[in-house]
């Protein structure tokens, strides 16, 4: 494995040296190029993973195209360029060019205008096929970088994100949550689902790896842990030996590290002795996940009763007595946690439960959000199982839930607002309800619902109830499941 910092290893690039972009020196280098393409017909041809050479002859008096061109590099994931400037470019790299590198981690590497490019090449390949020791070398800085982090860290999160940057690939893994990174335009729901199945199916008799179809332009290379998964979804066409090698490597390690963090989360604190003991009164339930769950979950009011806490999946469930809050006032406490607590993801339940009941409540909701963390925003218990339902149907099928307008555009942030407010009416049949929770005056609610209604073109005065009010819902909730 050959990263940008291994070229200054070459003898023709004694005096060469990175110009912009150190940074980014640790990219790997899959192949190596000579630039002679003009921009912008060039840009069809760039690779991610690329390192291209050039002396800008045929951009010499365009100055202009030079600086797309590294533009256009950068998006498409290039590993980065050599530039020599002694033949065409008065022995100056464009200054634009310099910015660009140092602001995005693009290595710019100075070449010598002595330098011959046979000899270059020639020197590359000699590298590239004697570089074992160097890939293990390389190995071993980055499983150790990775997987000390997550050692110190224990967040899933993070290794999924790492790990699908260090690949350069989608990546999705399940510690009892599901994780992703990279994966746009790839129904993680959709895979994660499969892959649950096929485990149930399969049980012990399922073996690491296994290659199962993504979707119509990818696999997916599973690996499984006793509790936990891991995936990478390469392109079929664009599968490359040394980075599935790599990978290869890296996922046993990962499941393994990820059993064990599954392992000591089973010390989690549920229903103790020093909890409140609420006998036959009933509770309300409520879930509040943050992003920085350490920092803000002390700002919770102490008279309600922690029921469990979960630092891996950063969020707590609280309950709520009927002696302390009623029912008439049980959304405007609900307000107020929300506002207190600024809770990335808010879950409340409409009904109240009894002790006898609240385990196998409290067991789905666990089972539901674990696959819906990327909600955000405020959400009834009684919504999960439709988004989750929503957010596994085949991407097809959007045709007959949206108009094609809404096809093609991503609602803005104040119509997200207002399709919120009318979903939340939609659930809770209660205009003052509505207004409670959000704190917000019934006349801003009112406003807020013919507005979401004219965003999906059905008549404001249409009759939101029983399966009117389904129909309308299927709608909102389908842009919940993929507005991210």
């Amino acid at each position: 494995m050959i990263s940008v910092i291994d070229l200054l290893k070459l003898p023709s690039m004694k005096e060469g040296y990175i110009a912009a972009g150190g940074s980014g020196i640790y990219h790997v280098i899959r192949r190596f190029e000579i630039l002679e393409e003009t921009y912008p017909s060039v840009v069809r041809f760039l690779d991610e993973g690329t390192f291209y050479v050039t002396s800008f002859w045929n951009l010499a008096d365009d100055k202009e195209s030079r600086i797309h061109l590294i533009e256009a590099m950068i998006e498409h994931g290039c590993a980065g360029i050599g530039i020599m400037p002694g033949g065409y470019l008065n022995n100056e790299i464009d200054r634009e060019i310099l910015q660009l590198g140092n602001e995005y981690d693009f290595p710019v590497v100075y070449i010598p205008v002595s330098v011959r490019w046979g000899d270059l090449v020639a020197e590359y390949s000699v590298i590239s096929n004697n570089n074992i020791e160097a890939m293990e070398r390389r190995w071993l800085e980055l499983a150790l970088g990775i997987f000390v982090d997550f050692h110190l860290g224990n967040d899933p999160g993070v290794l999924c994100e790492r790990m699908s940057e260090t690949l350069r690939l989608p990546v999705v893994l399940s510690a009892v949550t599901v994780y992703s990174h990279g994966t746009k335009g790839l129904n993680v729901a959709a895979l994660t689902s499969r892959i649950q199945n096929i485990r149930q199916n399969g049980g012990k008799a399922i073996q690491s790896p296994m290659i199962i179809r993504a979707d119509i332009s990818r696999i997916a290379v599973l690996y499984f842990g006793e509790h936990s998964m891991i995936a990478c979804c390469p392109a079929r066409e664009g599968i490359q030996d040394n980075i599935l090698q790599l990978y290869h490597q890296m996922a046993p390690f990962a499941v393994r590290e990820l059993d064990n963090m599954i392992s000591r989360s089973k010390k989690i604190r549920k229903i103790e002795v020093n909890v409140p003991y609420y006998g036959n009164a009933r509770v309300y339930i409520a879930v509040l996940r943050f992003d920085n769950y350490e920092k803000t979950k002390h700002a919770m009011d102490k008279k309600y009763i922690l029921y469990e806490s979960n630092p891996y999946q950063k969020y707590c469930i609280l309950l709520i007595p009927e002696e302390e809050e009623n029912t008439s006032s049980v959304y405007e406490a609900y307000c107020n946690m929300i506002e207190t607590g600024q809770p990335d993801l808010f879950l409340f339940s409409q009904g109240k439960y009894r002790q006898k009941n609240l385990q196998r409540e409290v067991s789905r909701i666990k089972n539901l959000i674990h696959s819906l963390l990327f909600l955000k925003g405020c959400y009834s218990i009684d919504e999960l199982s439709l988004i989750y339902m929503m957010s596994s149907a085949p991407r097809a099928q959007d045709v007959f839930v949206y108009s094609a307008g809404q096809l093609q555009t991503k609602p803005s942030a104040e119509v997200k607002t207002f399709l919120h407010t009318l979903r939340l009416y939609l659930v809770l049949h209660s205009i003052k309800d509505v207004s409670l929770l959000m704190g917000i005056h019934v006349n801003s609610v009112k406003y807020r619902m013919e507005k979401a209604m004219q965003y999906l073109e059905m008549d404001s005065d249409l009759p939101l109830n029983e399966i009117a009010s389904l129909n309308v819902l299927m709608h909102v909730e389908r842009l919940a499941a993929e507005i991210r």
